[in-house]
């Protein structure tokens, strides 16, 4: 067998078999344990080529040369051949294999990539249509924009709420006490909107793409309520499921606080107490709209989670809103006023 005819890796594979090969009397000699640590680089009639992988084979090899050169003529089947040892850059070649098998591996995780980027970006605009039923916004209020709010009747919560990121864990309570129809729900749908066509559905990791939940939900008081009341006939959902979904949430809503005249103050207290303590234990913020005054609300929800509220919301959370409800204005039933803008503030109770 010789070199120009045959490959480095043949004349490994060939050197493999003679060593394995040999007898059970040179199996169990020091040298044939050496010489399993050494490569063929070359033979031919004459002469052979032996690299050594460590520095103590080849000197113990090199301490028996006659003996060396007696089993290499044995097991490769030679007369009198030559027989050169060396000391072989293993390490180097083994680490350009491992090299070379990464940059391989690299380049199947790119095409993976590739293909699971261009998935990611077609799936998107149906994942948030999938959003935006799951986030609860009522049907009436699914077109509802910062671009189609009249922004200069509510200019103090239109620039507050446009800007809002849930990531900053800020809370927001928005009151108009005894106003009705003045954009409270539009603006917090278009919370919703915005944000999720400003989030990523996903991404991309190395084994495939890892979907996002929904980060928004959205429930009005009376829904609320009817939900967890729901949950107490045992037939369908469950308490604690229902209970789970409003603390986790990374945002959550609850529209129109004090619409409900409960028989059972504490039972009402007990549900808000339970959802907002969890959210402020956790970090998460939640949105809230009322048309009780800050005395009211207090009352209604109770002393605990009122407190809870004006560390979540801080200074810039409570935005006061006034004006003449838009309902009023747009239907000939009602006599018609003009819908002037209000100083906002929240200089009365909290």
């Amino acid at each position: 067998m010789e070199h120009s005819q045959t490959s480095s890796n043949n004349l490994q594979s060939y050197w493999k078999t003679c060593l394995n090969n040999a007898s059970q009397e040179l199996q169990t000699t020091p040298i044939v344990a050496c010489l399993r640590g050494t490569r063929l680089d070359y033979l031919d009639d004459k002469e052979v080529v032996l690299s050594a992988r460590y520095a103590l084979h080849l000197e113990k090899l090199k301490g028996n040369t006659e003996a060396t050169v007696k089993i290499v003529n044995q097991l490769l089947g030679k007369q009198n051949c030559d027989v050169k040892l060396a000391l072989g850059n293993f390490d180097k070649e083994i680490a350009a294999e491992k090299l070379k098998e990464q940059e391989k591996q690299k380049e199947i995780e790119k095409s993976y990539k590739e293909r699971w980027d261009k998935e990611l970006q077609y799936l998107t605009p149906q994942t948030k249509k999938k959003w935006i039923e799951s986030s609860n916004i009522p049907s009436l209020f699914k077109e509802k924009t910062f671009d189609n709010y009249e922004s200069k009747l509510q200019l103090k919560a239109y620039n507050y709420l446009s800007q809002y990121k849930y990531e900053d864990s800020l809370s927001v309570l928005l009151y108009s006490p005894n106003i009705y129809g003045i954009g409270k729900t539009h603006l917090v749908c278009a919370v919703i909107n915005n944000i999720i066509n400003k989030s990523d559905i996903g991404y991309v990791s190395n084994s495939g793409i890892i979907y996002y939940r929904c980060p928004i939900l959205y429930v009005s008081e009376t829904q609320l309520f009817a939900r967890i009341r729901a949950t107490f006939n045992q037939s369908g959902e469950n308490e604690e499921s229902v209970y789970q979904q409003y603390e986790k949430v990374n945002l959550l809503i609850i529209d129109d606080i004090g619409k409900v005249k409960p028989k059972d103050l504490s039972f009402v207290q007990s549900v808000y107490f339970r959802i907002i303590d969890s959210r402020y234990t956790n970090g998460l913020p939640i949105i809230i709209t009322t048309n009780l005054n800050l005395d009211e609300l207090e009352a209604h929800i109770g002393g605990a989670c009122a407190d809870r509220l004006r560390e979540m919301c801080g200074k810039d959370g409570f935005i006061k809103m006034g004006g003449v409800s838009y309902r009023k204005n747009n239907n000939t039933g009602f006599q018609k006023k003009d819908n002037k803008p209000q100083i906002e503030s929240h200089n009365d109770g909290w």
